[in-house]
């Protein structure tokens, strides 16, 4: 009886819900039997003469994601990502435009746009990876209490203006911009998937990097590798850049452009110090990755003993078999490998027992706050007290701030990396020594602090 009655309550909501501006329930509104509000909105801005872009957004590999985790985990997973969502989409797009925000398949959603002007693809292109890039983050910050990681894909397109059904042209755009999703559709129907490919050909990329300093004496270890696409571009953020790259396939195309650029920087400045390259597991994997490696490092006349290949966790190592042979090989070659990210997540420190790197570098997550977070500080003493069981070399991330400095050298830390130490820029020629000083006398006054 008394389901029943629940269930009458709620039908009775929603036809109530019914009469209410579609306005007032236009982002992921409750499901109908009468009338879809998105679309009917849709239909209406059609009528009125203007043009619908659809983004679509997506849990990558959603369905491997199903089969490794429990209901409870997946209802968990739902609820979060569209409270995101709902609280994300007025950020970027402006209430005017928004049409409204509707799941189309299972853990698909469509974001609608009223375009007043020319629909510019690139823009709308464009405006996918940053509310996917933005949703990610966030969505990943909540979700690591229960040592969950997922990527989020986006695409984008237009509603065919030559369909009168709505919902037919809403099904074709949005099986379009699944395929822009996934990286499946041809590079010239694509505009930055082509522009992407033109930047990989033309190696229209820029490598700065950022000092890595012995926190015992002050002196440049060795430096690492940042990338920026084209300035005034939607690629010039590296996280554009690298997360688009791995939705259209392009990714370890990429890297390979990277390696080549850090070993040209190299070999025309002279630099002898370590220089740190991050590499995905994607990238390790590729079937040309050592004669690649090779062929480069022969025409630069590179030293394997200057280089040390960062592992990411970006995408998590899973063929540690494999992996492991590249890595066996690379340092049979003379090559050193450094293990990213520890401490912000299980997979890295999964990849740290399987390889057993050269160097940890600790996540900035970690060190961020850690003169004022207890438990950040444990996990610090933990990873120390493990890196010096293995024998390996230890790197703190993403150092801003005096005090988070001085608990590093408290603990033994032996090298730093960060924003209060020196941003990142080209490769410091040798009249660079005054920034070098400068950066020796803030370790030396920080460690006779500590001292005492």
């Amino acid at each position: 009886m008394s389901t029943f009655f629940d269930e009458s309550i709620k039908r009775l909501k929603n036809i109530c819900m019914l009469s209410r501006t579609n306005r007032s329930m236009n982002i992921l509104p409750p499901s109908f039997k009468l009338r879809d509000p998105v679309i009917h909105q849709v239909r209406k801005a059609r009528r009125q003469g203007h043009i619908c872009s659809l983004i679509l957004l997506s849990v990558h590999q959603f369905d491997q994601f199903i089969r490794q985790h429990s209901s409870d985990t997946m209802q968990h997973l739902t609820k979060v990502l569209e409270h995101i969502l709902r609280d994300t989409i007025l950020d970027y797009v402006d209430a005017s435009r928004l049409i409204g925000v509707k799941m189309v398949h299972t853990n698909v959603y469509g974001i609608f746009i009223r375009e007043t002007m020319p629909f510019l693809a690139q823009e709308t292109d464009a405006l996918a990876i940053l509310i996917g890039k933005s949703i990610q983050t966030d969505l990943n910050f909540e979700l690591q209490e229960r040592d969950l990681t997922v990527q989020i894909i986006s695409g984008a397109t237009q509603l065919p203006a030559d369909i009168d059904d709505e919902k037919h042209g809403i099904y074709l755009a949005v099986q379009e911009a699944w395929l822009l999703a996934a990286g499946l559709a041809p590079v010239p129907y694509n505009s930055l998937k082509q522009q992407l490919s033109q930047i990989i050909e033309y190696k229209d990329i820029t490598v700065l990097t950022q000092p890595i300093l012995n926190l015992q004496t002050g002196e440049v270890y060795g430096y690492e590798v940042l990338t920026r696409g084209p300035i005034d571009t939607i690629f010039h953020s590296p996280e554009a850049l690298f997360d688009y790259a791995d939705r259209v396939q392009l990714l370890s195309e990429l890297e390979f452009v990277v390696i080549q650029k850090a070993f040209e920087e190299m070999k025309g400045r002279g630099i002898m110090s370590p220089v740190f390259i991050n590499i995905t597991a994607v990238t390790l994997s590729h079937p040309h990755f050592e004669r690649n490696i090779k062929r480069y490092i022969e025409k630069e006349d590179i030293k394997p003993s200057h280089v040390i290949f960062e592992i990411t966790e970006q995408h998590l190592m899973r063929d540690f078999v494999s992996s492991s042979q590249v890595i066996r090989k690379l340092r049979s070659l003379g090559f050193r490998v450094a293990i990213d990210d520890a401490g912000a997540g299980f997979s890295s420190l999964q990849s740290i027992l399987e390889i057993i790197p050269d160097i940890i570098k600790i996540d900035k997550s970690l060190i961020q706050e850690i003169d004022r977070v207890a438990a950040k500080e444990s996990m610090l003493k933990a990873i120390m007290s493990f890196a010096h069981d293995i024998q390996c070399q230890v790197i703190a991330e993403g150092v801003e701030r005096e005090e988070e400095a001085g608990v590093l050298m408290r603990h033994n830390v032996e090298m730093g990396q960060g924003y209060f130490f020196a941003k990142p820029e080209r490769f410091m020629p040798s009249q660079g020594r005054l920034n070098l000083d400068e950066m020796k006398h803030k370790i030396h006054r920080l460690r006779s602090v500590t001292a005492s």
